[in-house]
């Protein structure tokens, strides 16, 4: 979303360069996957179940005197960060693979992807 500033704002604050970003709202809105969760995103564009360990109770972030930041990094704290991110880039690399690299078997992945759209209707 948005990549221009993105970009922009990566290569000021981290000396991050980005070349051939590719912004891929114009094929989410396509596809119409903004009434999907995370997960059904992930089933609709990579065409496969991905199997992610989510915390089964509430992530503290906060130390229960004072209500300060904790600052012990549990395993529980670090999946929780991670976990959606991770998919997260499993789906955009899906999509980008469709828009960008045309190959045979993104075409393919388009194909399903719009097939699954219309069934959902």
């Amino acid at each position: 979303m948005e990549m221009e500033a993105v970009v922009k704002n990566m290569a000021r604050d981290h000396g991050i360069k980005i070349k051939n970003a590719v912004d891929l709202r114009a094929l989410a809105e396509q596809l119409d996957l903004a009434r999907y969760d995370l997960n059904k995103v992930a089933i609709t564009v990579l065409r496969k179940h991905v199997d992610v360990v989510r915390p089964e109770k509430k992530v503290e972030w906060y130390d229960d005197y004072w209500k300060r930041w904790s600052r012990k990094l549990t395993t529980e704290k670090v999946r929780f960060a991670t976990v959606d991110a991770y998919l997260c880039l499993l789906v955009g690399s899906g999509m980008y693979d469709v828009t960008v690299h045309g190959d045979d078997e993104a075409k393919a992945k388009k194909k399903n992807m719009e097939k699954a759209k219309k069934t959902k209707k």
